[in-house]
C-alpha cells in the first residue's frame, strides 16, 4: 500500500518499531523511514527511558536533542553525577544539560554545607552564582558572601528576584526533569531561566535588572 510513496511509508512506520528489542535492528529499520528517522529513533528511546541502558539509549538517539531528553529524564538527585553524564554525552547541548541539573539542584531541600560546597564553583562557572542566590532567596539557606565581587552581585540579584516573586521564580514548574510543585522555601515562586550559550568563564553575564542569567554551565 506504500509502493512508490516513501514519504508516506516513513511517516506511517516511524512509531511502529518501538517493540523491536535489538537496538541495532531498530537503528537499521528507522533508517528506512527517511526523513522520519529521528522521530523513529526517538520513539524507540522514549519507550525505554526509565529502564534501558543509558549508553544504548544515547547511541540509538543519534542526536543531542534526544540525548538531552534522556539525561533530563534519568536524573537521580546527584548533582555531580548528572554533570558528569552531561559532559560525557553532549557537546552543543552541554550548556542546557548543565543548566537543567543546577536548576533541579537549587530546588532540593538544602543545607548550608551543600550550598557552600557548590558555592565554591561560582567564580569559575557562569551562572552558578545566580543558582546560589536562588537557594538563598527561595529557601532562606546560606548567603552570598565569600565569592568574587561580580559573583556576589549576581547572587544578590537572584535573591532580590526571589523576594519579588518574579514570574514565580522559586517553583519547580518548567524545569526539565522536575515534577510540578514548589521549592522547599518560603516563596511561591518558576525559574525564568532559558538556557542559552554565551558568557565566558569567570565573567558576569549582563542581564536585565533583577533577572537571573541564561547561560548556566555555558562554555
Amino acid at each position: 500500500m506504500y509502493a512508490g510513496d516513501d514519504e508516506l511509508f516513513g511517516f506511517c512506520m516511524k512509531d511502529m518499531y518501538v517493540g523491536i528489542s535489538d537496538p541495532d535492528e531498530a537503528i537499521e529499520l528507522c533508517a528506512a523511514t527517511g526523513r522520519w528517522e529521528a522521530d523513529c529513533r526517538h520513539s524507540w528511546v522514549a519507550a525505554r527511558r526509565d529502564e534501558g541502558d543509558l549508553d544504548t539509549l544515547v547511541r540509538v538517539c543519534g542526536d543531542e536533542d534526544c540525548t538531552l531528553e534522556v539525561l533530563d529524564f534519568r536524573q537521580d538527585g546527584d548533582l555531580d553525577a548528572e554533570l558528569e553524564r552531561c559532559r560525557d554525552h553532549l557537546n552543543d547541548m552541554l550548556h542546557h544539560c548543565v543548566g537543567h541539573s543546577y536548576q533541579r539542584w537549587a530546588l532540593r531541600s538544602m543545607d548550608v554545607e551543600e550550598l557552600e560546597r557548590v558555592k565554591s564553583r561560582a567564580n569559575g562557572e557562569p551562572g552558578v552564582a545566580q543558582i546560589i542566590g536562588k537557594v538563598v532567596g527561595c529557601q532562606g539557606v546560606g548567603d552570598c558572601e565569600g565569592m568574587a565581587e561580580f559573583a556576589t552581585k549576581q547572587c544578590q540579584a537572584a535573591v532580590q528576584t526571589a523576594s519579588t516573586d518574579y514570574d514565580g521564580f522559586c517553583t519547580v514548574k518548567n524545569i526539565p526533569g522536575s515534577k510540578s510543585g514548589k521549592s522547599p522555601g518560603k516563596h511561591k515562586a518558576p525559574s525564568p531561566f532559558n538556557q542559552q550559550q554565551g558568557g565566558q568563564q569567570g565573567q558576569p553575564t549582563t542581564q536585565p535588572s533583577g533577572q537571573p542569567p541564561t547561560n548556566v554551565g555555558g562554555k
